[in-house]
């Protein structure tokens, strides 16, 4: 199965994030967008993993330190692809994320898993294959406006490919505490 561990927010952040697809998706010329319940951040993507590695995986996400932290997005931006371009919302530096990839990341490859070895770079990916003429032109790098969020836990996702489209599927979540704090 395919699996990531990934902030997975709710419904009314995913509600405010959605501006930004659809400001991409007023743009483009064709594309494929996200849709508002696969709005997720990446952390670690783990892959095509074994159903039995789930209860390691599970033990190390509830061994990482972390508190409850607060998430702002930041401009819109791309990487070029041939078949279209992957469109996404930036998120600006946060401390508390980048040591909560560290530990994620120290804990998988001690258990044995395969981990990318770079810098996290976070993003929110908007849409894939998208076509956009001049999307300077289409006001996309005057910048979204800022989504703030406060993150209190992380969620071990499935991906699953369902009648041609992505479906990501909560399989467990790690709750650090109280949202509001």
């Amino acid at each position: 199965m395919r699996l990531f561990i990934a902030i997975h927010f709710e419904e009314e952040t995913r509600n405010h994030l959605m501006n930004a697809v659809n400001r991409v998706k007023k743009a483009a010329r064709k594309g494929t967008f996200t849709p508002l319940e696969n709005l997720h951040l990446t952390v670690v993507f783990l892959g095509e993993t074994a159903p039995t590695h789930i209860d390691r995986i599970k033990a190390i996400m509830d061994t990482v330190e972390a508190e409850p932290f607060t998430l702002e997005t930041g401009p819109i931006g791309s990487f070029k692809r041939d078949d279209g371009d992957l469109y996404w919302l930036g998120v600006e530096h946060c401390p508390a994320l980048s040591s909560l990839y560290r530990g994620l990341c120290e804990g998988l490859a001690q258990a044995g898993f395969a981990t990318e070895k770079r810098e996290l770079k976070p993003h929110l990916t908007l849409g894939r294959r998208v076509v956009i003429d001049d999307a300077e032109k289409a006001g996309l790098s005057d910048g979204f406006g800022t989504v703030k969020t406060r993150v209190n836990g992380i969620s071990l996702m499935k991906s699953e490919n369902v009648q041609g489209k992505p479906l990501y599927i909560q399989v467990y979540k790690k709750d650090w505490g109280d949202c509001n704090g």
